[in-house]
């Protein structure tokens, strides 16, 4: 992703780097971000190595109709899904600097990691990040009424 200073300092308030299979440095791109007035850097990361999530996230995207898979066989769609994930495991970076503000996300929300949260949207993220519920739940409602 590309950027010029000029537009850090404009009056957008919120942006996002998606860094798939991307190498970088995160202290070059926190050091950037320092020196813009009114910007604050937060590092959203996803972990997950529970196989029984990532078997069903392949196969829900091999039958969604993605278009990366569109023209492929299901066993064909898999194997490239699952060389995909093997390719990110190979460059992948934790973010673990002790300096960055972070939340890390692990097993689709079974733990959330938090670092360095502060401000009102920071720890909006993070509550967000920490109440969400992926599998389906039973949610009783009740009302209750004082008798006579």
């Amino acid at each position: 992703m590309r950027s010029s200073p000029a537009a850090l300092s404009t009056s957008v308030h919120r942006s996002h780097l998606t860094a798939s299979l991307l190498v970088f440095d995160r202290a070059a791109i926190a050091a950037r971000v320092a020196k813009e007035r009114g910007i604050h850097l937060l590092f959203l990361e996803s972990i997950c190595d529970d196989v029984s999530v990532i078997a069903t996230n392949i196969a829900l995207k091999v039958s969604s109709g993605d278009p990366d898979y569109k023209d492929m066989t299901r066993e064909a769609a898999e194997a490239d899904f699952k060389q995909r994930i093997a390719n990110y495991e190979k460059v992948y970076e934790p973010v673990d600097e002790p300096h960055l503000s972070y939340c890390k996300v692990i097993n689709v929300g079974r733990t959330v990691e938090i670092n360095r949260i502060g401000g009102y949207l920071e720890s909006r993220v993070a509550y967000y990040l920490m109440n969400l519920h992926l599998k389906p739940r039973a949610i009783f409602l009740s009302r209750v009424r004082s008798a006579p």
